[in-house]
């Protein structure tokens, strides 16, 4: 058991998440389902929940994809 592990245990439910969507990364349900059980959680998690679902619903959306505005 690492020192990490042993100080922030991990959630089991988390924990089945986070493998479910290692192995599943096209599933966009799933992660609309894992953003609002991160949003629930509240807290610290409400932005990743909303990271989570912006990268859902929009898969293809990259850094350097045109956004219709010029960089200055």
């Amino acid at each position: 058991m690492s020192l990490y592990t042993a100080v922030c245990p991990r959630d089991p439910e988390e924990e089945s998440w986070t493998n479910y969507l290692r192995a599943n990364p096209d599933d966009r349900t799933a992660k609309l389902v894992f953003a609002d059980w991160l949003e629930e959680r509240g807290g610290a998690f409400v932005p990743l929940a909303q990271i989570t679902r912006f990268f859902a619903l929009n898969p293809s959306w990259s850094p350097g994809a045109s956004s219709g505005r010029t960089a200055r």
